[in-house]
């Protein structure tokens, strides 16, 4: 899965830079040689546009390509049934663009409105070139969103009826182990992408007609990241949750059992739960939550001191 994750990235690291030296060369012929070298300038230094493009668009390719298998995984854990009929439909319509089209119409007019605002600071063709650009992230941006909360919610429906939750007698382990490594892949491709597309914002040299939507650079964090970290934690809690579910109702089963041949089922239902869980594991607990919140602390201490665009961004904002 992880080639996957990356050959989706070089397919759109390649599309980008021809997009760039195709608009360069087309504002070469229109505007001449200073504004094409000033559009490369802006794309490549100011908006880091490979960077942002490869991880938005490439993530986007790796969903559509790897998304639609997850419900096929999943039904190879749970048993057949309401919840993973529910859980596999949900899963497979949160990688369709038409199904997005509310959330990713609401960001691309955010996109819009936003990169008026700012005032893009190239003129001519470049111009044009630019604005489809930047609205285009905002678009994919849109689309991801959609499929984080989507996937979230439909465990949240999971978690709602946690009593009919069924685990399969044999099961793939695989199964469960590919899922927990997309959710992974994608949750970490989708924090560098919102890092990626803020840090772009910051260095794309702005106008700002108004000094009021200097603070609106931070929609990408604000809009993208609590999802995206939800949705990474969220499902395996819900499934350790029907595992954990699943073992006390074995046990008190147990209790109750006089038969010999029930209890045997039964020791054998909590080898097989306690196997599940073993390796559904969580994105975070209160043993590990400090270790988090360090590494949180060192890396905006390490942005701070090591990214200058960031540090007097932030400085401006609070008014430093």
């Amino acid at each position: 899965m992880l080639f996957q994750a990356f050959r989706a990235l070089a397919f759109q690291l390649l599309v980008i830079m021809a997009l760039i030296l195709t608009c360069a060369l087309i504002t070469l012929a229109v505007d001449g040689r200073e504004a094409a070298e000033s559009l490369v300038t802006l794309s490549i230094s100011g908006m880091w546009a490979p960077a942002v493009w490869t991880l938005g668009w490439g993530l986007e390719t790796f969903v559509r390509r790897e998304g639609r298998g997850a419900p096929n995984t999943l039904t190879n854990v749970l048993e057949n049934g309401p919840i993973s009929h529910d859980l596999a439909a949900s899963l497979d319509r949160s990688t369709r663009h038409r199904s997005a089209l509310p959330y990713t119409l609401f960001t691309s007019a955010v996109g819009v409105v936003l990169t008026f605002a700012y005032a893009l600071p190239v003129d001519g063709i470049g111009r044009i070139f630019v604005f489809v650009a930047v609205v285009s992230i905002y678009y994919v941006a849109g689309f991801l969103l959609f499929h984080f909360v989507q996937v979230t919610a439909a465990f949240n429906r999971v978690y709602l009826r946690l009593s009919e939750v069924r685990f399969r007698t044999v099961y793939d382990p695989m199964s469960l182990e590919a899922f927990t490594t997309y959710l992974a892949i994608t949750s970490t491709l989708g924090v560098v992408a919102i890092y990626a597309g803020f840090r772009g914002t910051v260095t794309a040299g702005f106008l700002f007609p108004s000094e009021a939507w200097r603070p609106f650079l931070l929609t990408p964090i604000v809009l993208f990241l609590p999802a995206t970290l939800l949705y990474n934690y969220y499902p395996r809690y819900v499934l350790r949750k029907a595992v954990h579910h699943r073992v006390f109702e074995a046990m008190a089963r147990l209790g109750e059992s006089l038969s010999t041949d029930d209890t045997r089922g039964l020791m054998l239902d909590l080898r097989e739960a306690g196997a599940i869980s073993s390796q559904i594991l969580p994105f975070v607990d209160y043993k590990s939550l400090p270790s988090y919140l360090l590494a949180v602390f060192f890396g905006v201490s390490l942005v701070l001191q090591g990214d200058p665009a960031v540090r007097d961004f932030i400085q401006r904002l609070l008014g430093f």
